[in-house]
């Protein structure tokens, strides 16, 4: 559970989101609403809200405004004639939606976020969707609730990149999760309330430092990460952006921030920055988007009598799509291809950011040395 706390601090520090895998989403909510945001920071139960998203979209017609709205009324608080956001929002059986409600989503988060324009940087704090005028408080974050046992049914990829990063946290009883809680670091002012401890880390975080050297090892991480060869089997949407850049650079600054915001050591080294790769790398990269060389294994048992029928021509597909991307796999024979492949699936890992290796990241990170 202190894990869960840690990654909540930083996200808000940076006005971030970050997605959490567990194997019984309702027991984590249930316990961390319970021991980390009442008990330990003294939120109210107005501030906070758990919406299942598969209720939202149950018997709505395909027209966005209506499930905007629905969104609206479940995340806001109503005053006279203003609504507020709620302060912690959240998100159950996200991986349940359809991919056109999880489009909807998208669209939704970028009205929240106003499409992140300049114009928008202005007024933060006033966001016009639809009809509604919504005043979001400066501790504002929403957090979906994700199934290990669903890892493979896919995310929508631009919907993934709203999101910063995920963290991996395996149920096991309420007793744990009470032990886990008395190892949360204590907060730079423990006298003073959540929202100015997070204020003043927003704050001292400007002081941090970082080398040029650390943005080059940042940008060589990511480039090769795009340079992969299992990266060249996936849609191009589902690769690291370009923009992720600034995302690393701002999980590295409020990473150091609060691990010495009582110390003079406000830089980035790179063992932060390996932190960064793995909880952002481990969320966003993901070649098995691609259902060719992938299949859902949810829908695998209904593929097999297809794919009995049509064997030579599915190899025959991945054949052309592998002599197709001659940059990536130049002079490979298809035979060492698949083999690769195989051996580079995804398979459980509690320790890792989403409950799964991730082949790619733990490659880059052994091949790109830091700097010295």
């Amino acid at each position: 559970m202190d894990n869960i706390d840690r990654a909540l601090l930083l996200s808000l520090i940076s006005n971030k989101r970050f997605t959490v895998w567990t194997n019984s989403p309702s027991q984590l909510i249930k316990e961390f609403v319970s021991l980390v945001l009442h008990q330990q920071h003294h939120f109210e139960d107005a501030d906070i809200t758990t919406i299942d998203l598969m209720d939202c979209f149950k018997n709505k017609d395909d027209a966005n405004s209506d499930i905007e709205s629905d969104l609206i009324l479940r995340m806001t608080n109503f005053e006279k004639t203003s609504y507020t956001f709620k302060k912690v929002i959240l998100w159950k059986n996200l991986q349940h939606l359809e991919l056109k409600h999880q489009k909807c989503l998208y669209e939704y988060i970028n009205k929240i976020d106003q499409y992140d324009t300049n114009a928008s940087k202005l007024h933060p704090n006033d966001i016009r969707i639809n009809d509604y005028m919504i005043h979001k408080p400066d501790l504002f974050i929403i957090i979906p609730v994700l199934e290990n046992n669903l890892y493979h049914i896919k995310i929508y990829p631009p919907l993934k990149q709203k999101f910063w990063f995920s963290i991996n946290y395996q149920f096991e009883s309420e007793q744990q999760a009470e032990e886990e809680v008395t190892k949360i670091k204590p907060l730079p002012f423990t006298q003073e309330s959540y929202q100015f401890n997070v204020q003043f880390l927003r704050k001292e975080s400007k002081k941090v430092y970082i080398a040029p050297d650390i943005k080059r090892y940042i940008y060589s991480l990511i480039v090769h990460t795009r340079n992969h060869r299992l990266t060249s089997l996936a849609p191009r949407e589902s690769w690291l952006s370009t923009r992720s850049v600034d995302e690393f650079r701002e999980l590295c600054v409020a990473l150091v921030i609060v691990q010495n915001y009582n110390s003079d050591d406000k830089f980035v080294t790179p063992d932060f920055v390996k932190v960064a790769m793995r909880k952002i790398g481990y969320w966003l990269v993901d070649w098995e988007c691609n259902p060719l060389f992938s299949p859902d294994p949810s829908t695998r048992e209904e593929r097999s009598e297809v794919e009995a029928e049509n064997l030579e021509e599915i190899e025959y597909q991945k054949r052309i799509e592998i002599n197709m991307l001659s940059g990536s796999w130049f002079g490979s024979d298809y035979a060492y291809v698949a083999r690769y492949i195989q051996k580079s699936r995804s398979v459980r890992d509690d320790n890792s950011p989403t409950g799964y290796s991730n082949v790619i990241i733990e490659d880059v990170i052994s091949k790109v040395k830091p700097p010295i």
